[in-house]
């Protein structure tokens, strides 16, 4: 009888999702045939095995660009936290180098070259970011309030074998940011820093899709004149 009685119970259940899906069409056929795989974005590039040797993130700034804030050191200590945040198993904190284990490359010089500076250091890669414009308006002097505009040209790079990693076919991958107000330039800075790093870090892992954009992102913007 308990067979029977599941077997009846299996029935009505396949009959009551197919009367469901034939009520919500296609769309929730979609969501009900979409497996865990469906909903992430695969890595361009697993970053897991570098994570065991050292890696230099360098932060390129022209001198024409000026900012109320240090966004060059921002931005390198965003990725170094997004890093430890996404590879929890294999981040080593020693091995993720950034401008506080070379004084040397702080100066930012035109002459300085990051490949030789990551070889200083040790490291076998290099994240070279390098901020291609950046537009910080002040919208409220009286309250603070600012509003900006970033660009960012960012790629992964083979220090050992002189070879780009990523991203495959473009020189660089261009990020633009756009920020409508923000109360204070650190707060303002450390939301760059902060979307630039997800969106640079998240072609390195299994990225949710649901988290994959985030709201700072700017898709079209004036910057491709610049």
């Amino acid at each position: 009888m308990r067979l029977i009685f599941m077997t009846k119970r299996n029935i009505i259940l396949i009959l009551f999702v197919s009367a469901a899906i034939f009520a919500g069409g296609c769309k929730l056929a979609g969501i009900l045939a979409a497996g865990p795989s469906k909903q992430y974005i695969l890595p361009e590039y697993d970053l897991k095995p570098d994570l065991q040797e050292k890696i230099y993130i360098y932060v390129s700034q022209p001198a024409w660009i000026d900012t109320p804030v240090n966004i060059r050191q921002e931005i390198a200590d965003k990725m170094k936290a997004y890093i430890k945040m996404n590879f929890k198993k294999e981040y080593v904190p020693e091995n993720i180098l950034t401008y506080k284990d070379a004084s040397f490359a702080n100066n930012n010089t035109a002459d300085l070259n990051p490949s030789g500076a990551a070889e200083k250091l040790g490291a076998k890669k290099m994240f070279y970011i390098e901020i291609q414009g950046l537009d910080i308006i002040r919208l409220s002097h009286q309250f603070g309030y600012y509003s900006a505009e970033m660009k960012i040209g960012a790629l992964y790079y083979d220090i050992t074998q002189d070879k780009k990693l990523w991203p495959a076919g473009s020189e660089y991958k261009v990020l633009k940011y756009d920020i409508e107000c923000e109360k204070g330039a650190e707060k303002l800075g450390s939301k760059l820093a902060t979307a630039n790093a997800h969106c640079i870090l998240r072609h390195f892992y299994k990225c949710k899709k649901t988290k994959f954009k985030v709201a700072e992102e700017a898709v079209d913007t004036d910057f491709s004149d610049w």
